[in-house]
């Protein structure tokens, strides 16, 4: 989430497609945790990049539209069991291994 009232700034980045303008701004993470309501958050920087240069970036999360309220973001979900299950790469018969 970031407040409506946070400075916006444009950053020029020579190492992100041969040079492109992002904004950043302080905001606010959120994730939930279980058999509670409430929420865990964290201080964050927010970085806005060109939609065009996201499948050439690192790892990381993408959100299309910026939360400016609590009521209006979507939290991560909290950890469960499913979510700790890493599958290995296929083997020859086309299989998953769970880790």
């Amino acid at each position: 989430m970031v407040d409506r009232n946070t400075p916006v700034n444009a950053v020029y980045k020579e190492n992100i497609q041969n040079g492109v303008t992002v904004l950043t701004a302080k905001g606010v993470s959120a994730k939930r945790q279980l058999h509670t309501d409430a929420l865990l958050k964290s201080e964050q920087e927010v970085v806005a990049v060109p939609y065009y240069t996201w499948a050439n970036r690192g790892t990381g999360e993408i959100m299309l539209w910026v939360a400016y309220e609590e009521s209006a973001s979507k939290p991560k979900s909290a950890p469960t069991v499913a979510s700790a299950v890493r599958f290995l790469p296929a083997t020859k018969t086309g299989k998953y291994s769970l880790l």
